[in-house]
């Protein structure tokens, strides 16, 4: 797939810190994404061709008057663009006005990529998209593969860990960890790793000699005997997703050095 998002900021620091997190998230995924930049709302009166997502800056204006951003993004849902849409602001001043005009999200300065992702993830796997259901003690909820950083059983009961940090804990089950969630193991992104535990590959940072790291910096153990498995099944993923070059692996380690491999090296 190829997406065209279009960042809207006149301050450097938002603009550089939004397209890094919007690149390392489609370069995880292995798609194709076009990143445009205007420092000056106005210009998107005249932007040619349809875009999947905008994401404006409304810089401080320092009194009531509405931030151009805002301004902007009303004459165009007047005049029918349907785009999503999504506002970054240093304070929540403006953010009736943003929902108002259908954004997705109102981000708090600073940026933090948990946030974004999940955000992104809205606009590449809509509701329609793989997703599970799991029945709770508050009622059933769909859960969206893409949302699910890692699956934990804890005494018969489910625990669904969720990207932006909401756990979403199932009704106790009388029947198997493996038979429940049997729709994300054949999914080529979930691996179990442990009698307890089941993994998105999409969502780890390191690979230890005794545990595994998400990025949200939770911490999975990896019994032994596992950890050529799970390291051939992360590079597999990786290479799926043509992120491999971003990837190093380092030799078969000691005791006393547990790294494998590092996402971020």
């Amino acid at each position: 797939m190829n997406y065209r998002i279009t960042i809207i900021a006149q301050d450097a620091t938002v603009l550089k810190t939004m397209r890094r997190h919007c690149e390392d998230y489609f370069a995880r995924r292995g798609d194709q994404c076009v990143i445009a930049q205007m420092a000056d709302p106005q210009e998107m009166l005249c932007q040619d061709g349809e875009q999947d997502l905008w994401l404006v800056h409304l810089p401080e204006t320092g009194g009531i008057c509405l931030p151009q951003g805002i301004q902007v993004l009303a004459e165009l849902r007047r005049r029918g663009a349907r785009t999503a849409l999504a506002f970054m602001a240093a304070s929540p001043v403006w953010a009736c006005q943003a929902y108002q005009l259908d954004a997705l999200q109102y981000f708090l300065l600073p940026l933090q990529y948990d946030r974004v992702a999940a955000l992104l993830s809205r606009i590449v796997e809509p509701s329609y998209g793989p997703a599970c259901l799991v029945f709770t003690a508050g009622g059933q909820r769909v859960l969206a593969f893409s949302n699910i950083e890692y699956v934990e059983c804890i005494q018969h009961s489910i625990h669904y860990h969720l990207i932006d940090g909401e756990t979403v804990s199932s009704l106790t089950q009388r029947t198997s960890f493996v038979q429940q969630t049997a729709c994300l193991r054949d999914d080529p992104r979930f691996i179990q790793m442990h009698r307890s535990y089941l993994i998105n590959l999409a969502q780890v940072r390191l690979v230890a000699a005794r545990h595994v790291q998400m990025y949200s910096g939770a911490t999975i153990p990896l019994p032994p005997l596992r950890r050529t498995e799970v390291c051939q099944a992360l590079q597999a993923w990786l290479q799926r997703v043509r992120y491999q070059s971003k990837v190093s692996f380092i030799p078969q380690p000691s005791p006393i050095d547990p790294i494998v491999l590092d996402i971020d090296s």
